[in-house]
């Protein structure tokens, strides 16, 4: 039996047809799926990284209290405290509030252009030696906040907490850039593929 010309062709071109679609279907699968890969591997150490940042960030403002009023700490002489926590707090477009408290509860608040003595317990005089800063909402400021603790101690004795409360404006702003830098990649490698 004789097979025409033009039903060769013909099978020829569906043919040919068929292996294109299966191997852009490939492509794109196998693009895709590296894009996959690539997100749920670099996107939480991104995470990691900027929540690492205001890890520094706050752990470099209570540095500098501690160091810069350390003996006023000690002889309980706060204006110079005050003075130092709300020029931190209002230069700074991240702080939102630091609260130093002693181990009874006394306590100094600041927030944006304003302090106030408070008596607290329970959240503000931690048990453990909690080393990691967490994201919280604060009543304080009305808002949700990366919130760290420091232990303030004098020749290992322990005197009280420094708590650190920073914006999340700048986090949620580069998360945002994150995802729609990657979006964008996506479709640009998907269209090239």
């Amino acid at each position: 039996m004789r097979i025409s010309k033009d039903y060769k062709n013909r099978f020829s071109f569906f043919h040919t047809q068929k292996i294109v679609w299966r191997t852009t279907l490939w492509v794109w699968g196998l693009l895709l799926s590296t894009i996959i890969a690539f997100v749920l591997y670099t996107f939480p150490s991104q995470t990691d990284t900027l929540f690492e940042r205001m890890e520094n960030e706050s752990a470099d403002i209570a540095s500098s209290i501690f160091h810069a009023n350390q003996s006023a700490f000690i002889t309980e002489d706060y204006g110079s405290v005050v003075d130092h926590c709300l020029q931190l707090v209002s230069t700074s477009k991240s702080i939102q509030y630091i609260v130093i408290t002693r181990k009874d509860g006394y306590s100094l608040v600041h927030t944006e252009n304003k302090w106030v003595e408070a008596k607290y317990d329970g959240f503000w005089l931690p048990d453990s030696n909690d080393k990691e800063g967490k994201m919280i909402f604060s009543s304080l400021v009305s808002r949700e906040v990366f919130h760290k603790s420091f232990r303030v101690s004098f020749s290992g004795v322990d005197w009280g907490w420094i708590h650190i409360g920073l914006s999340l404006d700048n986090y949620i702003a580069r998360l945002k850039t994150i995802r729609n830098d990657t979006i964008g990649l996506t479709i640009i490698i998907s269209l090239l593929g």
